[in-house]
């Protein structure tokens, strides 16, 4: 992507470091993450009302945290954030540099939050340069993206574009259906793009298509990356199958407190250190140290100090990786990442569309307590609502209108006001309920 002069220097800068950074020794990372997060708490005692304040009340000193007394400072939840939204922001940050993003998640908890307009996404590229290009990937080479690109939700036709500045093959994730199959792999086959970026759930019906059609793998293929949903282990074997080419998958979220993926040599998730500090806690708070035992993934970011998100809980669940890559390099590795389920939606017109492409990052949110969609019959879905008090006939709107640009006329969507929605018996709160037989998980 092309980048301001500035940015630019910060992307270069950055990669630089990192490629750096991956041969260091673990006690250099360590020593590394202490200092970082010695000056980012600094910054926050300084400039964050919501840390000075907690920091004075908990007896914390900035100056004196490492990654171990960092323990002692208080979890960082979605509700604490919708709730001292403004005393989280740096004091004395400009409003150009601030970017709004707001978020339904996998929880159908909104939340809302800042990041650094130029330097939190230069830096975010910058991670996935290294983390993509360890596994083959070349940005300026041509690809293709199969995820939640809206191109025209009406327009039957309307199957694909093409970005010429990135040289990538727009596809769209919003017309899975099973007379498009083909068609798409036609299109790719055409089109012939060395990298593909994917759903797994729109990936995963192309893949049995291929399979069950026994037809010819798309020749110019060599990876496919695949991330913001989970990857079943059927689902990575089916793709790999119908590709001839390895699936690599990531893992990350729009809070930016964490970015982690799988090397060229494995399939754990390596957790990177300079991007934030990973800890793994049991539903008691207690620290998480070993392999094998799964626990919530806390982070605390290193890449957005306009907003700075301090062991912050996420809500997924993951566990340690036993040993050392073969690739060397110094990570935490994390396996087992519980966290966006794959769920589907299916329209009158038989397309499936993943409720991670639903997921919105705009301003619609902002009224909204909490939400969950739930599906019985085909091109009906319901949107259970539970508003704040300033909620008016403006935001029910909003929310119809943003909902028909994605779904198209194919989906007959009605707003239901409720006073509570239920969690599950584990407490967690589902994005969508689905009543229909759709497999999404294994």
């Amino acid at each position: 992507m092309p980048f301001p002069s500035r940015a630019r220097r910060l992307f270069q800068e950055t990669v630089a470091f990192l490629e750096e950074s991956a041969h260091w020794d673990r006690m250099s990372i360590i020593r590394w993450q202490e200092e970082r997060l010695g000056s980012l708490l600094a910054m926050a005692a300084k400039k964050v009302p919501y840390y000075r304040r907690l920091f004075a009340d908990s007896g914390i000193r900035a100056d004196e945290v490492t990654l171990k007394t960092m323990r002692n400072i208080p979890f960082l939840t979605r509700e604490i954030v919708e709730q001292q939204f403004d005393r989280l922001v740096a004091e004395g940050t400009p409003n150009r540099q601030k970017e709004y993003f707001t978020t339904g998640g996998s929880t159908g908890v909104p939340l809302r939050f800042y990041v650094d307009f130029s330097r939190t996404n230069t830096l975010r590229e910058a991670f996935f340069h290294r983390m993509w290009g360890w596994v083959g990937y070349k940005p300026w080479e041509r690809g293709a993206i199969l995820r939640g690109i809206p191109i025209d939700s009406d327009n039957p036709d309307a199957y694909f574009d093409y970005d010429v500045l990135s040289n990538k093959l727009l596809l769209s994730s919003y017309h899975i259906r099973p007379d498009w199959l083909h068609r798409l792999y036609t299109i790719l086959v055409e089109f012939a793009p060395r990298s593909l970026q994917a759903y797994p759930s729109a990936a995963t019906p192309l893949a049995q298509h291929i399979v069950d059609e026994k037809l010819p793998p798309i020749p110019s293929l060599r990876l496919i990356l695949c991330g913001s949903e989970n990857i079943y282990q059927w689902q990575r074997e089916i793709i790999e199958e119908a590709f001839h080419c390895r699936v690599f998958s990531w893992y990350g979220h729009s809070e930016n407190v964490l970015l982690a993926g799988e090397c060229e040599k494995g399939h754990a998730y390596h957790a990177f250190s300079e991007h934030g500090v990973l800890e793994l806690i049991r539903p008691d708070g207690s620290v998480i140290e070993g392999p094998g035992e799964v626990g919530e993934i806390v982070g605390t970011g290193f890449i957005n100090d306009i907003m700075p998100f301090i062991r912050y809980r996420t809500g997924d669940q993951a566990s340690y990786a036993k040993g050392d890559c073969a690739c060397g390099r110094p990570y935490p590795r994390l396996e087992r990442i519980d966290g966006r389920l794959q769920e589907l939606i299916v329209t009158s017109d038989g397309r499936y569309i993943s409720m991670t492409a639903i997921n919105m990052h705009t301003d619609i949110f902002n009224q909204v307590r909490q939400f969950q969609f739930e599906q019985s019959e085909k091109g009906r879905l319901i949107m259970h609502i539970v508003r704040k008090p300033s909620f008016s006939d403006a935001d029910k709107q909003k929310i119809l209108q943003v909902l028909h640009t994605k779904m198209g006329k194919a989906m007959d969507i009605t707003i239901d006001f409720v006073e509570h929605i239920k969690p599950t018996q584990r407490g967690k709160h589902r994005f969508l309920l689905q009543h229909l037989p759709v497999k999404f998980s294994d």
